[in-house]
This record gives C-alpha cells, structure tokens and sequence, in this order.
C-alpha cells in the first residue's frame, strides 16, 4: 500500500475508487468530489516491550475521514524494508540501543496524512 501511495504522489496520478468513475463522465475525464484529506487525532502508540524476540504492535490512532490505513516501521529513522503491518518482531539485526517508530498513513482520494508513534528504546 506504502508504494502505491507513493508512486501516486510521485506521479501525480489521480487516486480512483467510485467517486472517479461512472456513466456521468466523458471519455478519460477524472473528478474527485470536493473534500478533505485525512486528520489524524489521536496519535498512533506503540506497545509491547521492545527486546529481542518480542513482538511490537502499532496501533493505528484514531483518524478522520480516512478510507485506508497503511503502516511503515523505522529503525533509528531508517526504513525497515519489509516491514509494512501493524506489528514488527523485533529481531537480532535490530541492535540493542535503537529507536524504533512506526508512521501510520491515513488514506483517501484527497491526499495522504502521516502520524508518527512514539519512539521506543530496544533494550
């Protein structure tokens, strides 16, 4: 979900889903119903102790109008390629002493928000 958000924004493609297709249109037209993109308010909380072979969970937060929900995690605010679900074992490539975040986008055919988790400390 993480890639098709992106490759829409990098591409400036219009986002489809019902409200941008049907018989009113002609031809290749698009339209998108005048709105809003999504609010996030209430921020997305890791919980879970942060240690080796334990498993985190990322809650999504609470969220206005958004019509997707997608997850990506991050080590010392690096990416950790793969890990794109609301939960992350945490590993022995994860090193003692990292941070680890979680960015949960909210999604609809007016834009894309971002909320960041807290940061949690691999102990």
């Amino acid at each position: 979900m993480l890639h098709r958000i992106k490759n829409l924004i990098l591409h400036k493609q219009p986002v489809l889903n019902n409200l941008t297709a049907g018989p009113w249109l002609k031809g290749n037209q698009r339209k998108i119903a005048p709105g809003n993109a999504p609010v996030n308010t209430v921020a997305p909380a890791i919980t879970g102790t942060p240690s080796s072979s334990n498993t985190l969970t990322c809650s999504t937060g609470t969220w206005t109008d958004a019509q997707s929900i997608s997850f990506q995690w991050f080590n010392d605010g690096a990416v950790l390629i793969g890990k794109s679900q609301s939960t992350l074992l945490i590993t022995s490539a994860i090193a003692v002493g990292s941070k680890l975040r979680c960015d949960v986008y909210g999604a609809n055919p007016h834009g894309v928000t971002t909320a960041h988790s807290n940061e949690v400390t691999v102990t």
